[in-house]
């Protein structure tokens, strides 16, 4: 859904952005510090400002990786790999977060994250089989982190709110595979 205005965001983005392309630093760097930005941000559960700061600072690099990667010329399929590999990685974390900051428990942990993997999982299958996904569902990967973090700075002020925060996000993640599952059924027409 926010791929959508994706464009809008991205004048925004590219001010972070500058001074890395500038700097001409590999996007895989990037990309990786948003991982070591996520584990601080594990680490720093029981510093709550330092932790909301470090999990900040996982997605600006989730979200600028990319435009520093097609503004310096080094788009590689190693790269795109790279970034899914720790987009998943960066997926449970947040959501172990919620479960340090006792918003979740284990087994809301584990739905949470089977169905971050697959709403992942889904869009890697039908791009293999040749069906664009960019913009299909109502909670790619950036409405989860955004509802993820509205849970995060919530939990201080009241449990309850972020419990039911938490509770839209793991409706609108199941209704992504849903529309992702049926918009591949749609355009492959076949089963």
């Amino acid at each position: 859904m926010l791929n959508r205005i994706r464009a809008k965001l991205q004048v925004y983005l590219r001010y972070i952005a500058a001074p890395l392309v500038y700097l001409r630093i590999d996007p895989n760097l990037i990309t990786l510090t948003g991982l070591l930005f996520g584990f601080l941000s594990v680490l720093a559960y029981a510093h709550y400002p330092l932790m909301i700061l470090f999990f900040i600072l996982m997605i600006l690099s989730d979200a600028i990786d990319g435009q520093v990667a097609r503004a310096i010329g080094k788009v590689t399929k190693f790269g795109a790999f790279l970034d899914s590999t720790i987009d998943r990685v960066e997926d449970a974390l947040s959501y172990y977060l919620l479960y340090l900051l006792r918003i979740v428990g284990v087994e809301e942990l584990l739905i949470a994250m089977i169905g971050a993997f697959l709403v992942s999982y889904t869009r890697s299958r039908a791009e293999s089989l040749g069906v664009e996904m960019m913009g299909i569902g109502v909670a790619e990967r950036a409405e989860r982190l955004i509802l993820t973090f509205l849970a995060l700075i919530t939990a201080p002020l009241s449990l309850t709110v972020a419990r039911i925060i938490f509770a839209g996000l793991l409706v609108l993640t199941y209704l992504t595979v849903l529309q992702r599952a049926l918009h591949v059924y749609k355009m492959l027409g076949d089963a």
